[in-house]
């Protein structure tokens, strides 16, 4: 064989596992996660301190405003609702949750798993998982999964005080664009679509 041409294929042939490396998928929880907040606006979120929000929510033929304020450094929330003829509020004050209903009663949400899915919510709101000192958690790699024509890398997150929930990344545009929760008796699953820049973030 041409000695040149020897030399070539041996190169070539140890190159072939790094690149093969190179392609693997990254299971660093943290670094995924990085890539999450770059691809959604980066350091724009550092300077963010609330979010109020107005929807429209229809379900079950009826439809009504929802409007809600949130902290990110605290978690504390506030939601108010209006659908047909039943009105309430909602919210979290840094140590429980609490609801309000019609009447203007409020209550404190007690059980054990109103409790830590109110935990989660304000880890949410904190956006903890990509401010790791504003609320502990434990954060792990838990698969990578095929759904609808993507991948998904799952990440698993159990807020101190929570419970666990996975977030679903898209591998391609590291957008989450999924959320999976353990209720009290079902899991819940969210979609996030329509992307829309405000205050130089993707929302």
């Amino acid at each position: 064989m041409n000695p040149v041409l020897r030399i070539l294929l041996v190169a070539l042939c140890a190159a072939i596992p790094a690149l093969a490396l190179a392609d693997e998928p990254s299971t660093d929880p943290m670094a995924i996660l990085g890539a999450a907040k770059a691809a959604s606006g980066g350091s724009a979120w550092n300077d963010l301190k609330t979010q109020h929000s107005k929807v429209t929510l229809a379900t079950g033929g009826l439809e009504g405003p929802v409007e809600r304020w949130s902290e990110f450094l605290t978690g504390r929330s506030y939601l108010t609702y209006s659908l047909g003829p039943t009105s309430g509020a909602a919210g979290f004050d840094g140590k429980v949750g609490w609801t309000q209903d019609a009447s203007g009663d409020s209550r404190t949400e007690s059980s054990g798993a109103a409790r830590e899915l109110a935990v989660n919510a304000a880890f949410r709101d904190q956006l903890a998982f990509w401010f790791p000192s504003r609320h502990p958690a434990r954060i792990v790699f838990k698969d990578r999964e095929r759904r609808d024509d993507a991948d998904f890398d799952v990440i698993s997150i159990t807020p101190q005080g929570g419970r666990e929930f996975d977030l679903w990344i898209n591998a391609s545009t590291h957008l989450i664009e999924r959320l999976t929760e353990r209720e009290a008796n079902e899991t819940r699953t969210e979609y996030y679509m329509d992307f829309r820049e405000v205050n130089g973030v993707r929302i």
